[in-house]
Parts: C-alpha cells; structure tokens; sequence
C-alpha cells in the first residue's frame, strides 16, 4: 500500500483532492490486501482438535482464521489457517441452530457456531450474485469417459463454459484442465467464477520480500465495523 501510494503521488493530506479514479484503486488494494478490514468475522469453532476460532467472509471467500499474539505493538493479530474461494463452495446448510456445514470442492466443512443462519445468509447472497452470468460450472460429482469428444472431470472441478451452436439439450460444453468436450449439464451447478487478484495486489506480492505486518486482530476489526455498521441477516 505504501509503494502504491507513492506511486500515485498520494499523501494523508491530498487525499481530498485526488481523482475518484486513484480513489477507487486506493480502495480495491486495500480490500485485496487487508482482507480482514473488509470481512464479517463470525466466532466458530471447528471439530476436535481443530484450531479455528473465527470464520471471516469477505468478497475474496472464506477464511479460517485464529487470534495470535502480535508484535509489541498490536494486541493480537489474525492468522489464517485456511482460505477458499467462493468458486470452491458447492453449498451451506445448517444443521440445527448451531451447526453449519460447507460443502467445499475437496471436503465437508463442519463449524459449530450460534451465528450460523447469519453465516449461511451471508455466504448464499454471496453465492446467488457471483453465480449469476460467471460463465463457470463447478461438478458436483465425477464424470469419466474415454470418448475424447466428451470431457472428463472430477467432484468440485471447476468448468469454464464455451459458446457452441446446436447443444442438445441436457448438455453443455466447457473446458477444464487444459481440455475441452461436451458433459452432462446435470453433473454441475452454476459456480462462481475464479477470483483474480488486482494488478495492484499482484505488485504486492513481487514485493514480499520488503517487512510485512499481519492482518488486524478482532479488537482493531470492533473499531472498524462500528463505523461501517452494516446490517446483517439473522
């Protein structure tokens, strides 16, 4: 963030005069660099033996995040222990008041939480408005054939849908590890498409060698969300 806002020619005190532009860019690195400021965090926690204590949803996904002691100078920070994209979510179900199970690409997610119908209201007006026109289908199960005019996949695949004239119904056509074919549309779900990382957070990565600090911990997040006071499903 700081070598952006050199790069812009921006400082604390000519922030009102920038363009909306600049603004916008400044507001999209910081949403793809400190992801944390920008989620709902939720206190969870996992099955025996897991070290989950927050569930954090954000525009980026799903993250399984555990309170840390920082430096000196922070009181604690968040470590992610694991992160999945919304293009990896099948589906979210709750499980009674206080059970919330993730149907994940590769795995069955099961965290225990009083917050879980907020959770999976979130997650599903997430889901509903990043399915709709992505162009990706996600295979709810395997589908393995040896005919090279159809394509194989397996359960949680992620398939990019090709334009093609006279599909018969009951079929689509779509590319998927370097490979493209006709499948069975009732094999798949509409899916979110992949998320790609900004230019600007990707100028931020082939930095990472300079010293980073760690995301923000619930207490800085508190402050933050009692100004945004966004409304929540219950």
């Amino acid at each position: 963030m700081k070598d952006l806002l050199g790069d812009l020619e921006v400082g604390l005190d000519s922030l009102a005069t920038v363009e909306d532009s600049v603004k916008k860019r400044i507001v999209v690195a910081a949403r793809d660099n400190w992801a944390n400021y920008f989620s709902r965090i939720f206190p969870v926690s996992g099955e025996s033996g897991s070290d989950v204590q927050l569930l954090g949803v954000s525009h980026r996904g799903l993250k399984l995040l555990k309170v840390t002691q920082g430096p000196s100078f922070h009181l604690d920070q968040l470590k992610t222990l694991c992160s999945y994209s919304f293009a990896e979510v099948l589906g979210v179900e709750c499980q009674g008041s206080s059970t919330l199970e993730l149907s994940l690409k590769s795995e069955q997610l099961v965290l225990h939480t009083a917050r879980a119908r907020a959770i999976k209201a979130i997650v599903d007006q997430f889901l509903s408005e990043l399915r709709k026109d992505s162009g990706y289908v996600i295979a709810l199960r395997s589908y393995i054939t040896d005919d090279h005019s159809l394509l194989s996949f397996h359960r949680g695949d992620l398939i990019k849908l090709l334009p093609v004239a006279d599909l018969e119904p009951g079929w689509q056509f779509g590319s998927a590890g370097g490979r493209s074919g006709l499948f069975p549309a009732d094999m798949v779900q509409p899916a979110a498409a992949p998320y790609l990382p900004s230019p600007e957070q990707r100028n931020g990565w082939r930095r990472k060698s300079q010293p980073q600090l760690g995301e923000p911990g619930p207490t800085q997040w508190d402050r933050a969300s009692e100004v945004r006071k966004t409304g929540e499903a219950e």
